[in-house]
């Protein structure tokens, strides 16, 4: 073998090794069912109230009195783009149902569309769609899931706040 062959295969070697790394240290994917948890619903809110929290959830307005929580509901339908500011990475409401709000995410070339059904003691996220997050059957990319998570964690907080507010302590 001449001695120039030899840095060349050192170098194909390397390579090789680097792509090798990269495929198993790259993005990699989650499972959605193992990830998603319900989200209990308190005792003192009906699924009005608890419809009102999931569409406040992405709000930065400050938490309105409890006699305008349904307006919070017709406000998120006759507005679009209603949620946490028009940027780059938002949550958005697509569409308000009988017993769903629709979320839409947009992060750069990725998007997301999260499910969150009212049940009479529970709120039950699904990922309903995606655009470049490798979604296949129940499997997402983890960043996606990361996403939904701080969606999730949004609505919890804001039915505790609904709550507290519905208890009659004050608000804020």
């Amino acid at each position: 073998m001449p001695p120039s062959f030899l840095p060349m295969k050192k170098f194909l070697l390397f390579a090789f090794c680097v792509s090798l790394m990269t495929a198993f240290i790259g993005c990699s994917t989650a499972s959605i069912s193992k990830s998603l948890q319900n989200i209990p619903i308190p005792g003192n809110l009906d699924q009005s109230d608890a419809k009102a929290a999931v569409v406040f959830a992405i709000s930065t307005k400050p938490l309105p009195e409890a006699s305008n929580w349904q307006k919070i509901v017709a406000g998120a339908l006759a507005s679009q783009g209603f949620g946490s500011g028009l940027g780059r990475n938002t949550w958005f409401i697509e569409s308000v149902e009988p017993d769903a709000v629709i979320y839409g995410y947009k992060r750069g070339e990725y998007y997301i569309r999260v499910r969150l059904t009212i049940t009479n003691r529970q709120i039950v996220p699904t990922i309903e769609d995606s655009k470049n997050l490798k979604q296949h059957k129940d499997k997402i990319h983890e960043g996606a899931l990361g996403w939904v998570d701080a969606l999730c964690i949004n609505v919890r907080a804001t039915l505790g706040n609904f709550s507290r507010v519905k208890a009659g302590f004050p608000n804020g």
